[in-house]
């Protein structure tokens, strides 16, 4: 089969990346679909945005499944408004054992309160939702920086129009990612 006329359709995508986490997590492609199971019934968000996900944070969200739950239960808690099962899906090293539970919990909440304390007229979950880059606290305070430097007086505003906007004052190697360090 010639690779231009392979057609990458969500279901091709699919098939792949089963194979792909089969053979990265040690499994077998049945035992991959099970826990794909699992995970969509933990997290309905999943089904849709699973073709697009790249191998790691899929590979990341079926190892850690059995933690899964208490940890969707942590940011529901944290981001009350959110959709837990969308701000995992886009931000799965949320879900990982990177942190302790408790540990993730606390740092989770300590982000939420400054993100709160930063824009105390938004409604901070659903920006973090759409937006978890939004989680980098420390980059997202040097873009508002950067934001009110280059003019912007309702930097606020700004963001509860266009949560987007306010990354193209980024600057250099502080470009928001994402993730905790």
């Amino acid at each position: 089969m010639n690779e231009r006329n392979l057609v990458w359709s969500d279901e091709f995508k699919k098939r792949l990346l089963k194979k792909v986490a089969a053979e990265e997590l040690d499994m077998t492609e049945d035992e991959v679909e099970g826990k794909l199971g699992v995970l969509q019934t933990l997290m309905p968000d999943a089904a849709d945005k699973m073709s697009n996900m790249n191998i790691e944070a899929l590979s990341t969200l079926l190892d850690n499944l059995d933690e899964l739950p208490e940890r969707l239960m942590v940011l529901k808690r944290v981001f009350p408004e959110a959709n837990a099962s969308l701000l995992g899906i886009r931000s799965p090293w949320v879900l990982s054992r990177k942190l302790g539970v408790c540990e993730l919990e606390a740092e989770l909440q300590a982000t939420a309160d400054d993100l709160r304390e930063l824009f105390p007229r938004l409604r901070v979950d659903k920006i973090v939702e759409e937006n978890p880059e939004c989680l980098d606290v420390e980059a997202l305070k040097e873009a508002v920086d950067e934001a009110r430097k280059m003019g912007v007086t309702d930097v606020e505003r700004l963001m509860g129009q266009d949560p987007q906007a306010l990354f193209s004052f980024q600057r250099g190697g502080r470009m928001i990612s994402g993730g905790f360090d």
